[in-house]
């Protein structure tokens, strides 16, 4: 295990390519899921399943409070075992508490996902092992070993081999099959956490009142930027039914693809940025490598996009191959908006991130919510005007800065 203690001055492309290489993995196995989910399980049945992995996706966005960012941020100068266990069991307790109140209220607000109060146990404890994993992710990114996060998305493919045995159990039996491989993935991650000598502590309150600034700014910021994502497919299910919903997320997971090279390349340089280096020049670095990677994968998206989706089902081409075909457009203003969303926090200029990701926020909700009616590609029309405003408004911000 003498492997794990080496490569800890990783350069900003080793960095960004692990990142990047952990996050098409990851969205390899996903959309690699949902095809055998889809072929396995009824279209109701995976419409219902996407909606409830999204709520408890957002339950997870919701209970960061920005101390994932935190970890990427101080965790690089400062005592790592601290700051990493008291961002895991602060997040992981509030993850809990709101998921028991999600039960409680889930007949009132969803009444169509009140199965979730005949698999409650499960549905938490999946949200507790889901929570512990986010943080560990940001953990191994803020050391500078990214590759560790490659081997948790690969030990995470395991849930492709439960569906088939799960089929009898419905929506959720797609649902249980990502709770059994990511317990898995957690007693992996912890054997890891100990060969890096990273060991359990108590809650510091010390650290989280030195860092409330930074870790609140960025809990605001990051859940108007990742919150949509959880929310569209709620109000996708509402408006246009669970046969839609499917079709959506399929055609999500798969610009994914494209949608991880700025997050991959954003995440890269607020680690070598915390680490001390050239913020400028690493900020080229990251817009030049995002171009570099993504017109490629986003030429293949176009022209072979609709055979991927065909190889779900005729239905889910259909209709999601024209909202692939704008996301993935859209994805070329993310690249400024994420990169210098980085910029930003390097610079603890939180107030200016929390108000550009508002901004978004609002936007992308809104403006699908008016134009879903025309079906889904209307979230692909709000995704493209949405990040073409704010990528510009955020890159004049960041230059307004710079020449003061």
């Amino acid at each position: 295990m003498n492997w794990l203690k080496k490569g800890t001055k990783e350069s900003f492309y080793r960095g960004s390519f692990h990142i990047l290489l952990t996050s098409i993995v990851r969205s390899g196995f996903g959309f690699l899921f949902w095809i055998i989910a889809a072929k396995l399980y009824a279209k109701d049945d995976v419409g219902v399943a996407t909606t409830l992995i999204s709520t408890l996706g957002l339950i997870i966005v919701i209970s960061r409070i920005g101390l994932d960012q935190a970890i990427l941020r101080y965790a690089p100068t400062g005592d790592r075992s601290r700051i990493i266990y008291t961002s895991i069991i602060v997040t992981t307790l509030l993850a809990l508490a709101i998921g028991i109140s999600s039960i409680v209220v889930i007949d009132i607000l969803v009444p169509s996902l009140s199965l979730i109060k005949d698999y409650w146990h499960i549905f938490l404890l999946f949200l507790i092992v889901s929570s512990m994993l986010t943080i560990m992710a940001s953990a191994f990114q803020a050391i500078r070993r990214a590759d560790l996060s490659l081997f948790q998305s690969l030990i995470d493919g395991s849930r492709i081999g439960f569906l088939s045995a799960l089929v009898f159990l419905g929506a959720f039996g797609i649902f249980i099959s990502g709770f059994l491989s990511s317990l898995v993935v957690l007693i992996f991650s912890l054997l890891l956490f100990s060969r890096l000598n990273i060991r359990p502590r108590m809650i510091d309150g010390k650290f989280l009142k030195e860092t409330f600034h930074f870790y609140s700014g960025s809990f605001i910021s990051n859940v108007f930027l990742t919150a949509p994502v959880q929310i569209l497919p709620l109000i996708v299910f509402g408006i246009l039914g669970a046969e839609s919903t499917a079709s959506y997320y399929v055609s999500f997971m798969l610009f994914n693809l494209v949608l991880i090279i700025p997050a991959a390349t954003s995440t890269s340089l607020l680690v070598e940025g915390s680490h001390g280096k050239d913020l400028k020049r690493t900020t080229h670095e990251a817009i030049l490598l995002s171009f570099v990677l993504l017109i490629p994968i986003a030429i293949a998206l176009l022209v072979f996009g609709e055979a991927l989706l065909g190889i779900v089902g005729s239905s889910y081409s259909a209709e999601g191959y024209g909202l692939l075909c704008v996301l993935v457009i859209s994805n070329f203003f993310a690249i400024f908006f994420l990169n210098y969303s980085s910029v930003l926090k390097i610079q603890d200029r939180m107030k200016e991130l929390v108000i550009c990701n508002g901004i978004l926020f609002v936007l992308l909700i809104g403006l699908s919510v008016i134009l879903l009616p025309i079906g889904i590609i209307g979230v692909g029309y709000s995704w493209l005007i949405s990040y073409g405003i704010c990528s510009i408004m955020i890159v004049l911000i960041s230059f307004r800065y710079n020449r003061r």
